[in-house]
């Protein structure tokens, strides 16, 4: 473009100066022509009338051939050829041809403007002479009667010849200002483009995205202004740019942050933005889920249809959907509309994994459906053999004896679970104190063996101790840790058999020491595990009660784990076994 600017200036300068100088050449010609010519013919006027007063008398008199000697003599001394011609339009006289030998002259045009008493005059080429000539014919005047007329006839070679030479001087003068216009136009043409082919080397960078380029800014001129111009442009352009950049760069921090997920669709329900959250939890990629439809991504109709019903109604909706890949979950899906100059843009959706939401709720329940009915059981005993002693058993003493050791039985019972639930509401809602100490693992469990083994021997169950001879103490403290064997323990002889064997081992993991309690009891189906740990939760419902279970001893075992930074797990296989182990970290 630059290139053509100037190759358009260069070319109008060299148009305007070969117009001026050919229009200015033609004109000085013809003026100078024009000039020779006046000249030329007001000075052949003058010897034709010379002439005529020497040939006045001879022509009056009619002596026609001393007329035409005359005339030869006269037309070698002024240089020209003379024609004398009678009214008649007879030539009577001529310096070059024999008169008798010539054409009627009279329709001459000069010898017709010269026989009606003026001075004519023309240039034509003549036959005879073989050259343009200039003609000039005056009149021979006698007593007012014109007797004939004198012509002068003059070759235009010479002036032809000095035109051509002023013609040569004129071509050589337009060609050296041509040069030199060429010359003067490409600097002028490079003065007035090379700021503008700075402007667009520098226009070119920004666009490139380089806000720091400066454009030419020259001396005041309309350039200059308009490098001006472009330069304040953009640095304000970087400003908005730079304010854009951080406020999105801000806004995708923050949706790449959250905890939620976010997509982002325009309005014909093509993804546009999809966080790392949504990734996670409905198990995409942006890459492959950018620019397809929701549907595509999200096969769920439902969620399409409020989606479609959104952009619709511009209304907020919220919807609940399942997701069963790259795990089962239930999603909360809150969708709203994005405007863009009160227009619908586009679609926001935002997911929250309710899933532990409505596991807590169902825990909730089955929580106090169980603990209503443990409380039950023993209210309903304990009211039950209240009132058969108010009806009368109150006076028979064995009787009364027996229904008392019941209801203190049953009372018992009732302080074990409302304990247990008050140990397990302090360890969930973290309000007891760690007071964490180094406490010796190898001591403390030979210590409630010692404790609880006659237990295991009375049920002919053998209980084994698989432990180094020197561990790491562990980060913890004692009497919950041996709360944890117990229920561990107490749990593996409940659910073995007579002749069974409950092994107690451990071992070194690294940085924490893990304890595993193996049993040969009647373990637990596969699809039970997840849920041994939950309050309340029992595999044989019917067997527990029987054995005096209430379903919290795991729960607060594993919560009492993890208080001191540990884990907890179990393997187990349906009718071979089960191996409950827990993890908690060195004391260094």
């Amino acid at each position: 473009m630059i290139r053509g600017i100037r190759s358009r200036i260069i070319s109008t300068y060299l148009f305007l100066i070969l117009i001026s100088m050919a229009v200015l050449g033609i004109l000085l010609i013809w003026i100078i022509k024009e000039y020779n010519i006046s000249n030329l013919k007001l000075s052949m006027t003058n010897e034709a009338k010379l002439v005529s007063e020497l040939v006045y008398d001879r022509v009056q008199l009619g002596d026609i051939s001393e007329v035409n000697k005359d005339i030869k003599i006269m037309g070698r001394e002024l240089n020209a050829r003379i024609t004398l011609v009678h009214t008649n339009g007879k030539v009577i006289g001529d310096s070059f041809f024999e008169p008798g030998a010539m054409d009627n002259h009279r329709n001459r045009p000069e010898i017709r403007e010269a026989l009606q008493g003026r001075v004519g005059s023309q240039i034509r080429f003549s036959e005879s002479a073989r050259a343009e000539n200039l003609y000039v014919a005056v009149p021979i005047i006698a007593d007012n009667f014109i007797l004939g007329a004198v012509r002068l006839a003059i070759p235009l070679k010479n002036i032809n010849i000095t035109l051509t030479k002023l013609l040569s001087l004129l071509f050589s003068g337009i060609l050296a200002a041509t040069l030199l216009g060429v010359f003067l136009s490409v600097k002028l043409a490079k003065g007035l483009t090379e700021p503008i082919e700075n402007i667009n080397a520098g226009a070119k960078k920004i666009a490139s995205g380089n806000w720091d380029t400066r454009v030419y800014s020259g001396y005041g001129d309309e350039i200059a202004e308009l490098g001006n111009t472009i330069n304040f442009m953009t640095k304000t352009l970087k400003e908005h740019i730079e304010e854009v950049a951080e406020g999105k760069s801000r806004m995708e921090n923050i949706v790449s942050a959250m905890a939620s997920g976010v997509i982002v669709l325009d309005n014909y329900g093509m993804v546009k933005i999809v966080n790392r959250a949504a990734e996670e939890m409905l198990g995409i990629s942006l890459a492959a889920a950018e620019e397809k439809h929701i549907l595509e991504v999200i096969r769920h109709f439902g969620l399409n249809d409020q989606i479609e019903k959104c952009l619709i109604q511009e209304k907020t909706a919220d919807y609940e959907i399942a997701v069963y890949y790259p795990k089962e979950k239930i999603i909360k899906c809150y969708i709203a509309p994005v405007y863009r100059e009160k227009t619908v843009a586009g679609i926001t959706v935002v997911f929250h994994d309710i899933t532990q939401i409505r596991k807590l709720e169902q825990m909730r329940v089955d929580f106090v459906a169980n603990a209503s009915h443990e409380l039950r059981t023993p209210l309903t005993v304990i009211k039950g053999y209240a009132e058969t002693l108010l009806g009368g058993a109150l006076n028979d003493r064995p009787v009364s004896e027996k229904f008392v050791s019941v209801i203190d039985q049953e009372a018992d019972r009732l302080q074990r679970l409302v304990n247990e639930l008050l140990t397990l509401s302090k360890l969930e809602s973290y309000q007891t104190v760690k007071d964490e100490q180094s406490v010796d693992l190898i001591s403390l469990i030979q210590e409630v063996a010692n404790e609880i083994g006659q237990s295991f021997s009375n049920k002919e169950i053998s209980l084994s101790l698989k432990l180094p001879q020197r561990i790491n103490p562990v980060k913890a403290n004692e009497d919950r840790i041996k709360q944890v064997m117990v229920n561990l323990l107490e749990n593996a002889l409940k659910f073995t058999p007579k002749k069974g064997w409950v092994c107690v081992s451990v071992v070194d993991a690294g940085v924490d020491i893990k304890v595993c309690v193996k049993d040969t009891g009647i373990g637990i189906p596969q699809e039970e595990l997840p849920r041994v740990f939950e309050r309340f939760y029992r595999v044989d419902k019917a067997r527990s009660r029987q054995l005096g279970g209430f379903g919290l001893g795991l729960s607060i075992t594993k919560h009492i784990v993890e208080a001191y930074g540990g884990k907890m797990g179990v393997e187990s296989t349906l009718g071979e076994g089960s191996i409950f182990w827990f993890t908690l970290p060195k004391h260094e």
